[in-house]
């Protein structure tokens, strides 16, 4: 059983999440956390500046910070309302495998949308994350695997208004279409219930 879980409730910086995760993944110290960001774009290792539809300058201006890291990936956007999900978890240890974490990860999340909001989301064999069946997506994934210790994780698009993504192009793809919760149930919605579900739904895969 995971010791250690952090719902913040106030947005943390993306710099200061990349100082708490390495400093986790050097101790090997699990932590679950649950937490958002400021308006950020973020780059994963398949990374092309032809992804981003303003440049860092115009970024800056608007308020939105720029990462290259470590995860998967081309770019995707964190804003308030989202909720972001980050399992630090060390799969030696624990005898998981990489493509086990990664499922189960994806499925915690479709099976909390359901359960919570009477959404269905699956994955596609062409593209990470969760999508809606009109084809919109709604989760985005990109994990961090070092030494068997994992960081980053997954951002689901709660009651976010999805302004951060209009400065990319999602996952490198022109035409992919995002949405939320909040859109797709047309009113107001509450993150506490969802959030309660998939903690518990993802540690019971441990």
């Amino acid at each position: 059983m995971i010791q250690t879980i952090v719902r913040l409730h106030e947005p943390i910086s993306y710099r200061d999440y990349l100082t708490l995760q390495a400093t986790l993944r050097s101790e090997r110290r699990e932590l679950l956390l649950i937490c958002e960001h400021p308006p950020t774009i973020t780059a994963g290792v398949k990374f092309k500046t032809s992804s981003l539809r303003l440049d860092r300058q115009s970024l800056e201006t608007r308020g939105i910070e720029f990462f290259e890291i470590g995860r998967g990936g081309d770019v995707t956007a964190h804003e308030p309302g989202q909720v972001i999900f980050y399992p630090h978890i060390d799969l030696k240890q624990r005898g998981i495998s990489i493509a086990h974490f990664f499922e189960q990860l994806l499925e915690s999340t479709s099976d909390a949308l359901e359960a919570v909001f009477n959404i269905q989301a699956s994955t596609r064999k062409d593209a990470p994350g969760l999508y809606v069946p009109t084809g919109e997506k709604i989760a985005s994934i990109g994990v961090q695997f070092k030494s068997f210790f994992t960081s980053h994780g997954i951002a689901i698009n709660v009651t976010n208004d999805l302004t951060t993504f209009q400065g990319i192009d999602p996952c490198g793809d022109p035409d992919l279409k995002l949405t939320s919760v909040s859109l797709l149930r047309g009113k107001p919605v509450s993150k506490g219930r969802f959030v309660d579900y998939l903690l518990n739904r993802f540690m019971k895969t441990l």
